[in-house]
């Protein structure tokens, strides 16, 4: 059954209209093929238009949302970590996998979840970034090293990963981190 928000419900001389006190007026509700009886009690119109269009906006949400980028972020600094973590949550496109506190965690996690994108430190106890990208050989997630030093830069470049920041990590530095990690996938997808 389709429903025209701005025209009403199919079949206007059907249409019964109901109060709703959430949105303090009047709405129409669909009373097709509903018996009379039924049609009396706004109670139930209420709840089969509520009903009605729980589906109709679920559907528009899941038909238009891309698939969720897979994050994994390590960082030795467990306050860092999880402002990082906070602050990748901002975004919809993005679902944070698992984190961890040291390379070899990292380098365990990375070969065990595969996730789409890695968030490393490039300072950290037992390997550090750089050697965590190394070790890995095939299937190497998408990296952006998020570290306080820059001296790295032209090794990340080497490393060909997608972005390098620098600690603290702004709202709108990592919406344009976010952005070149899409278009890699999507250039990676085709």
């Amino acid at each position: 059954m389709v429903f025209n928000e701005r025209l009403g419900p199919p079949g206007r001389a059907n249409a019964s209209h109901t109060f709703c006190p959430m949105m303090r007026r009047r709405i129409p509700v669909i009373v097709e093929n509903v018996p009379p009886m039924v049609r009396a009690c706004s109670f139930i119109k209420l709840f089969f238009y509520d009903a009605v269009l729980q589906l109709v906006w679920s559907n528009r949400r899941t038909r238009h949302m891309a698939p969720k980028i897979r994050v994994l972020v390590a960082d030795d600094e467990r306050p860092a970590r999880l402002f990082l973590i906070s602050t990748l949550r901002v975004f919809e496109e993005i679902e944070i996998v698992a984190d961890a506190g040291n390379g070899a965690d990292a380098l365990k996690l990375i070969t065990t979840l595969h996730p789409d994108v890695v968030f490393l430190d490039i300072q950290m106890p037992d390997i550090n970034g750089v050697g965590v990208v190394d070790l890995l050989q095939t299937g190497r997630p998408l990296v952006v090293f998020v570290t306080a030093h820059d001296q790295y830069a032209a090794r990340a470049a080497e490393l060909n990963a997608v972005d390098y920041l620098l600690k603290p990590v702004s709202v709108q530095r990592l919406r344009q981190t976010v952005d070149l990690v899409r278009k890699r996938l999507a250039q990676a997808a085709v």
